[in-house]
C-alpha cells in the first residue's frame, strides 16, 4: 500500500490515532519461532539465501539457508554470529563475523576458522568482501564502548584502528558507520563524516558513493542520507513505526528498504513510504536483503540474551510457508 502524505501533518496523525495502521497484505510474516536463534544478517549466495545469528548468550552460532521455501539449519560455531557478506557468485565463498573475534570463512563451501585476537566482550558486527579485501568493525559495547577496525589482504588479517570512539557496527564499500560516527576509508586511513548530532547508526548501504543511507537511533528512527557533500535527516512516515532501525538495503537504481524493532518493514521511494501493519513487542528485525524477486526480513527476540529464536518476513506478490529442517 502506498500512501499519500501530501495533506497536513496535524491531519496525518488525527488519522493515525482514530484509525490506526492500515493493513498492507503485501509482507508476510513467514516464521517467528525458529529455535536456532536470532538471525542477524542474509546474504544470497547465487539461488541460495542465507542468514546467519544464534544464541546471544554465546552458546551457539547459526547458519539457516535455502531456496524457495525449503530451508535448512546448522551450528557453525559457539558465537552468535553478527554479520555475513560474501562475493555472491553461488560458489560457496562469503566471511561471517561475530562475538568473541568470530570469523568463519568459506571457500567454495569450505569453512576455515580465522577469529582474530580480541577479547571475549568485542563483538565483530560488520563485514565487507570486496575480491581479496575483507574489512571487518565492531567494539566493546559492554565495556569501555571503543571501536576497531581490521584489514584483510594477503590472505592475513591485521588491525587497522583501535580505541575509536564509539563501537561500529557495519561496513559497507568504503563506509562505516556507528554509535556516533561515520567514518569513510581512504586507502588505510579512516576519515570523520560524521553527521549533525551524532547519531547512533547501526548499518549503511548506497545506490552510489554520493548517495548513501545510513539508519539507526535510540528511543526513535533515524535515517539519514549521504548526497556526495553533507548529511541531510530523512522523516520516517510515522504510520510505518517510530522505533529504533536496524537495517537497511538499496542498490543503484533501487528504492530503500528498512527494518527494526517493534516489527517494523518499510520502503522508501524518495516520496511516499510502504509499510507494514505488523507493529509488535516481541518481532524485532535486524537484517534487509532481496532475494529474487522478492525482500526479506531476518529477525528475533532481540532484547533477550537467552532462549533466543529467530523471525522470517517477506514482501512480494506470493505466500508461501517456510519450513526449516536441520541440514544433512
Amino acid at each position: 500500500m502506498r500512501r499519500d502524505l501530501s495533506f497536513p501533518r496535524p491531519l496525518l496523525l488525527l488519522t493515525l490515532g482514530l484509525a490506526g495502521c492500515p493493513a498492507t497484505e503485501d509482507f508476510e510474516v513467514l516464521v517467528t519461532d525458529e529455535p536456532s536463534g536470532v538471525l542477524l544478517s542474509a546474504h544470497s549466495d547465487g539461488d541460495t539465501l542465507m542468514a546467519v545469528g544464534g544464541q546471544l548468550d554465546g552458546s551457539a552460532g547459526t547458519m539457516v539457508q535455502g531456496t524457495g521455501d525449503s530451508w535448512c539449519r546448522e551450528t557453525l560455531t559457539d558465537q552468535p554470529l553478527w554479520w555475513l557478506h560474501g562475493d555472491g557468485a553461488g560458489a560457496g565463498n562469503w566471511t561471517a563475523t561475530g562475538a568473541a573475534g568470530t570469523v568463519l570463512r568459506s571457500e567454495g563451501g569450505t569453512v576455515t576458522d580465522e577469529t582474530l585476537p580480541l577479547e571475549d566482550d568485542d563483538v565483530i558486527y560488520g563485514v565487507w568482501v570486496d575480491g581479496d579485501t575483507e574489512w571487518a568493525v565492531g567494539g566493546d559495547p559492554f565495556g569501555d564502548g571503543e571501536g576497531f577496525v581490521w584489514k584483510r589482504s594477503g590472505g592475513a588479517w591485521a588491525e587497522v584502528e583501535a580505541g575509536l570512539p564509539g563501537v561500529l557496527f557495519k561496513v559497507w564499500e568504503d563506509w562505516i558507520v556507528g554509535n556516533g560516527v561515520v567514518y569513510r576509508i581512504e586507502g588505510d586511513a579512516l576519515v570523520d563524516v560524521t553527521p549533525p548530532g551524532a547519531p547512533n547508526l547501526r548499518t549503511v548501504r548506497g545506490r552510489s558513493s554520493d548517495d548513501v543511507w545510513a539508519v539507526g537511533g535510540d528511543g526513535n528512527s533515524v535515517i539519514v542520507h549521504w548526497d556526495g557533500s553533507a548529511w541531510t535527516e530523512v522523516d520516517v512516515d510515522p504510520y510505518c513505526g517510530d522505533r529504533p532501525l536496524n537495517g537497511v538495503w538499496t542498490a543503484p537504481g533501487e528504492d530503500v528498504w528498512v527494518t527494526g524493532f517493534n516489527g517494523v518493514m518499510a520502503r522508501f521511494d524518495g516520496t511516499d513510504w510502504t509499510c507494514a501493519d505488523s507493529v509488535s513487542a516481541q518481532e524485532h528485525y535486524h537484517a534487509v536483503w532481496p532475494h529474487g524477486d522478492d525482500v526479506w526480513f531476518f529477525g528475533g527476540n532481540l532484547t533477550r540474551q537467552v532462549d533466543n529464536v529467530g523471525h522470517i518476513a517477506r514482501y512480494g506478490l506470493g505466500t508461501s510457508e517456510v519450513v526449516i529442517g536441520d541440514c544433512e
